[in-house]
């Protein structure tokens, strides 16, 4: 392994990337997983950042324990590809936990899903809690799916290269505050050695009690809002749920676009076990998009509460709406205390109270009367 690189492990059974004799020159699964991750890596700029896979030389000697720990030492970042396949290798398993008890941080461990498991707690312990990557689409109630890449069935699908992407972006985000090693040349003349810079580490958690959305399955030219939001929810400190049970406090589901029949199950599915769990459901229409096919008609439904209960939420506008409302769920706004009126900044202080939450931020600076025309241009007064 170089080490003027940062090394990304990845870790997969090697059944995972098999192509029959049959399909000739295809490639596997995870030759092309890698290859195309490599070259978006590249393409985003992170050209320090090298992908290292055991393609054969640790498989013979899978008794020395030795082999894979050096094989992991020098690694930054981790990617499990989990697959029906993977959860029987115990060396999988094996390399998740050597990797995590080395540097416990989370937010370095990647689990990219190629085909859904039949009982999550296969999976290894420390990736159990980890978003899901998903690779494939699911199709309606059924345990049926379509892989974004198989051999045999040509080039990947778009959306290969979508959550491809996004893993990008959060290796970046995870190495961000992770200081680079840096060669130091030793006076006796021998190659340099890479020293490792000791520092603390940011890694975003979840708290006890906070609040757990399950995210809706997204139509393909909403995968990447999908993400987005499930991006917007770490970041405010809540958890995500896998499934919608009692687990969970709300649901989030994106409808729109091109959607098509086997869309349309799958979202009938997910609103129907949201509903089924007791949830709060939070139906987001993006206002950018145009919808088409099937679509018009369920969402003219929805718009007239067809499809809504008393506690549903509809938002029709853009992301950054979306993601205000996911803020006053995270943090509900306090009560404002008001002053005694008397003073110009009590009065301005008792304006402000009647501002919504998320503009009072916006809007508190400004002098009086520009208040007050803001407030009549959202149908309120200062009266």
């Amino acid at each position: 392994m170089s080490t003027a690189s940062r090394q990304v492990f990845l870790s997969y059974g090697s059944e995972d990337d098999h192509v029959p004799p049959v399909l000739g020159g295809e490639v596997g699964w995870v030759s092309c997983f890698e290859q195309i991750l490599q070259m978006e890596l590249q393409q985003a700029g992170h050209l320090e950042l090298e992908i290292w896979r055991d393609k054969g030389s640790l498989q013979k000697w899978r008794d020395l324990e030795e082999s894979i720990e050096e094989a992991l030492e020098d690694c930054e970042v981790f990617i499990g590809v989990v697959s029906p396949v993977y959860v029987k290798k115990p060396w999988c398993k094996r390399e998740v936990e050597w990797f995590h008890g080395r540097l416990r941080d989370d937010a370095r461990m990647f689990k990219v899903v190629k085909r859904p498991l039949a009982n999550r707690d296969d999976e290894p312990p420390s990736l159990r809690n980890r978003s899901d990557i998903e690779m494939y689409r699911k199709l309606g109630r059924t345990n049926q799916y379509d892989d974004f890449y198989h051999p045999g069935k040509g080039k990947p699908a778009p959306e290969f290269y979508d959550q491809i992407r996004y893993l990008v972006d959060q290796i970046a985000q995870s190495l961000a505050n992770v200081p680079r090693p840096r060669a130091i040349a030793p006076p006796d003349g021998d190659p340099p050695a890479v020293v490792a810079i000791e520092a603390p580490v940011a890694v975003p958690g979840v708290a006890p009690d906070a609040e757990t959305v399950f995210v809706g399955e997204a139509a393909p030219e909403l995968l990447h809002f999908m993400r987005k939001v499930e991006g917007a929810l770490e970041s405010l400190g809540m958890g995500i749920g896998g499934e919608a049970t009692s687990a969970t406090t709300h649901s989030i589901h994106m409808i729109g676009g091109e959607i098509d029949a086997v869309d349309l199950t799958i979202l009938r599915h997910d609103l129907d076990a949201a509903k089924g769990a007791g949830l709060r459901r939070i139906l987001w229409i993006p206002s950018h998009l145009q919808h088409k096919d099937q679509a018009p008609g369920f969402i003219d439904a929805l718009r007239n509460g067809e499809h809504a209960g008393a506690d549903d939420e509809l938002i029709e506008g853009s992301f950054s709406q979306l993601k205000h409302h996911l803020q006053e769920i995270a943090e509900p706004p306090s009560a404002v205390l008001l002053p005694v009126p008397g003073s110009e900044e009590d009065e301005i202080q008792r304006i402000l109270a009647t501002v919504p939450a998320d503009l009072r931020d916006i809007v508190k600076d400004l002098p009086r009367d520009k208040l007050a025309r803001f407030l009549a241009s959202i149908g309120k007064t200062d009266g």
